[in-house]
């Protein structure tokens, strides 16, 4: 266990460096919260310096100044873990300095703009990793995100689940529910220990579900339910169709030797892996019992954009679901597609060429309340325009939670 005192310095570090990119920058967080509809971003996956992640935060930090131009400020920020690559803050002083500056600099002007109550910070499994075998992350530690709750910037949410209330807009006796659960505490933990963090998301969603002044609720991971990437078995680039195809990525898919090297080494970071089933299974049960209608999740985990949307499906249980894992890195996704006998819609925006192999595009979701229902859509973080998802753009999802329509 680190010393206040340690914390305290790590602060101090952390401040300087906004400091020194501030100079100049002529940018002051408005004290003003003018009539506007509640608008957030969700952007995962962020932590890997380069071209990438600076482009993103480019643009959102543009986004953020329209906003503040137009006297309607971005209410929420979002990440959604994997916040620092590959082994999270978990380094000795010099290189945690680095990563600070490199990762969390670019976004300096937007923590100013919306204050650490307005950012949320979820850990990732890299955040967890204590060092690498060769390109391999391995191990669990958790040094690193104590130096993550430390930050000023950003409320960390690690040991317990947490929530944030704000209103529809301004005034409005209606609100909408941001709920952040660790989901990588489950898949570091055996299964025995889960129960008490459970049983305050059960809690929580409860105590939400029984507020009638909530009308909206998101979910917000690190481990997305479903997805159509990598971890989702979307993992093999056809040459002659031009397209990613689905590969099973667990022991039960075949004997890969690999699969089982990597789950005797506690990885369990694929959609089919027994842990991470019952990881989804557990927080779909809460929702169900609870009867507190969840009208979106959102994570990361996955490099790539997605919204998954069914609208057959039990009780309770999320009908839309969306990825925005592509912070500061590239990986294949599935082409676009509706399937109208199960009812499954897939929008993704991958690059179908021989030079690119299916990675998506990268970029971030964002969001707001418009006309009643909550609408949904994508940056492009190469063009700053909203990303083009296989024929949408816009997507509005009901009071129900279901994917109503889309532009």
């Amino acid at each position: 266990m680190r010393s206040k005192k340690r914390i305290s310095s790590d602060r101090v570090i952390v401040s300087l460096i906004v400091v020194i990119l501030l100079t100049g920058a002529g940018l002051q967080a408005s004290a003003q919260q003018p009539d506007n509809r509640f608008t957030f971003v969700a952007i995962g996956d962020a932590g890997y310096p380069g071209p990438i992640l600076e482009q993103n935060a480019a643009e959102l930090r543009s986004i953020v100044e329209s906003y503040q131009q137009k006297q309607t400020p971005l209410d929420a920020l979002v990440f959604l873990g994997d916040n620092f690559y590959p082994t999270g803050l978990n380094h000795d002083s010099t290189e945690r300095e680095r990563l600070l500056d490199q990762v969390l600099g670019p976004h300096a002007v937007t923590f100013l703009s919306l204050g650490n109550k307005n950012v949320h910070a979820l850990p990732g499994n890299h955040d967890y990793y204590c060092e690498t075998l060769g390109p391999v992350p391995y191990g669990t530690c958790n040094t690193g995100n104590i130096y993550e709750a430390a930050i000023p910037f950003w409320t960390y949410y690690l040991d317990r689940p947490g929530a944030k209330r704000y209103a529809v807009y301004e005034g409005s006796p209606d609100s909408i529910e941001l709920f952040f659960i660790n989901s990588s505490h489950f898949l570091v933990h055996d299964i025995e220990l889960w129960q008490p963090y459970l049983e305050e998301c059960e809690q929580r969603l409860e105590a939400s579900a029984k507020n009638t002044s909530v009308k909206w609720r998101l979910l917000f991971v690190h481990h997305s339910p479903y997805s159509v990437g990598p971890h989702g078995g979307y993992r093999v680039w056809n040459k002659k169709e031009k397209r990613v195809l689905f590969r099973g990525c667990c022991v039960e898919d075949g004997h890969d030797p690999v699969k089982y090297i990597k789950r005797l080494a506690g990885y369990h970071e694929d959609n089919c892996d027994p842990i991470y089933v019952a990881y989804r299974d557990s927080i779909f049960n809460i929702i169900a019992r609870t009867e507190a209608t969840v009208h979106a999740t959102f994570a990361g985990h996955e490099h790539s954009l997605q919204l998954l949307a069914q609208r057959d499906r039990p009780p309770g249980i999320p009908g839309v679901y969306v990825v925005s894992g592509a912070g500061s890195k590239q990986t294949a996704v599935a082409s676009p597609r509706v399937d109208s006998s199960t009812g499954k819609h897939i929008y993704t925006h991958p690059q179908n060429n021989e030079e690119l192999k299916g990675k998506s595009i990268y970029g971030f979701v964002a969001g707001t309340i418009e006309g009643g229902r909550l609408k949904l859509w994508f940056i492009d973080g190469a063009s700053g325009k909203k990303a083009d998802m296989g024929g949408a753009s816009d997507f509005f999802i009901d009071r129900s939670g279901n994917l109503v329509e889309t532009r």
